[in-house]
């Protein structure tokens, strides 16, 4: 196995393996000052925050910039791309999501990039 072989397979298992961490592990969405504030006492409270998690961050702001970004890369419309990055970083409030997300995405390209190699608009973004 040569040095590119490796490096493949190491980005690789970074995606796809937990014990790899991106970036999000900075971040628990506050379930630590919850539960030491006694505000998660169990599996329903646990629940209903990863519920609200999904309705009111997930899936009307973080999924609706990951479609939009796909498919403006897919039209290689790289300042589409730019303006919904900047979109998405503006809605997180709180410094700490921030700098997790920023985290977790520059960790992301850099494990997409050792296997992508001629995208275009990916090398633009790293570079960005």
């Amino acid at each position: 196995m040569n040095i590119n072989e490796i490096d493949e397979e190491l980005a690789m298992m970074q995606l796809s393996d937990s014990f790899f961490p991106t970036g999000l592990f900075a971040t628990s969405n506050g379930l630590e000052f919850l539960f030491s504030k006694n505000q998660i006492k169990g599996v329903d409270d646990l629940r209903n925050m990863i519920k609200t998690s999904i309705i009111q961050q997930i899936g009307p702001s973080d999924c609706v910039a990951l479609v939009n970004a796909l498919k403006n890369a897919n039209n290689k419309d790289f300042e589409k791309i730019i303006q919904i990055d900047e979109i998405s970083f503006s809605m997180k409030s709180i410094k700490e999501m921030r700098n997790a997300s920023v985290n977790s995405g520059t960790q992301l390209i850099k494990c997409v990039s050792v296997f992508v190699k001629e995208d275009d608009i990916l090398i633009k973004y790293q570079k960005a």
